[in-house]
């Protein structure tokens, strides 16, 4: 399910003041006062056109820096610390979630954003429960954030989890002994939430 509309139709018109004067009548046509006050009023629809265009075609997956910093703010979901690519994903996962009816298709696509069809199971419980299981997760995407997605996604008074493993590379694990050892990747987290390692279970 796309997450933008289509703008393969649209085309960006940039010959807005020939177009009008190429339509004057023959009584009007040659007159320089009537061309020029026509132009200048041209000119004005053109320069609306092209800003109205310029912001049309700025899209998730062309935007960066403040542009795609804008589109995060109006989505409600930041960046942290993810790269600019992971976080055109998570934009588009938001997307998909803002517009989900809370069916288990729907909610399907979005974690399949984050992880291979072979690696997920779906169970359904009564009356009104979802469990996704996901034996693996693509891209190293915070699976706190995908169980996220997945709760804003869901319909009123249904129950949704995912299960899903941290990465070996981002676990967390205690000291190998008694001293203090820094592991900025793999200990405890900072208050900003923005380091640590990550704890396999339920999200």
């Amino acid at each position: 399910m796309p997450s933008e509309p289509d703008r393969a139709a649209l085309a960006h018109a940039t010959d807005h003041i020939a177009r009008g004067l190429a339509q004057i009548t023959r009584r009007w046509r040659g007159l320089p006062g009537v061309s020029a006050i026509l132009s200048s009023h041209l000119t004005e629809v053109q320069a609306i056109e092209d800003a109205l265009w310029s912001i049309l075609a700025i899209a998730i997956d062309t935007a960066s820096g403040d542009q795609l910093a804008q589109i995060g703010a109006l989505l409600g979901e930041p960046k942290v610390t993810l790269s600019d690519a992971k976080w055109r994903v998570m934009l588009h996962a938001r997307i998909d979630a803002n517009r989900s009816a809370g069916t288990v298709d729907e909610l399907l696509a979005i974690l399949l954003r984050f992880a291979d069809a072979g690696d997920v199971t779906v169970v359904e419980y009564f009356p009104a429960g979802i469990l996704f299981t996901a034996a693996a997760l693509t891209g190293g995407f915070p699976p706190a954030r995908i169980g996220g997605l997945l709760r804003r996604a869901k319909s009123g008074g249904v129950g949704v989890q995912l299960v899903a493993p941290a990465s070996g590379a981002t676990a967390f694990r205690f000291a190998s002994a008694d001293d203090v050892e820094a592991a900025v990747g793999t200990g405890f987290s900072d208050v900003t939430q923005a380091s640590g390692g990550h704890l396999a279970g339920v999200y």
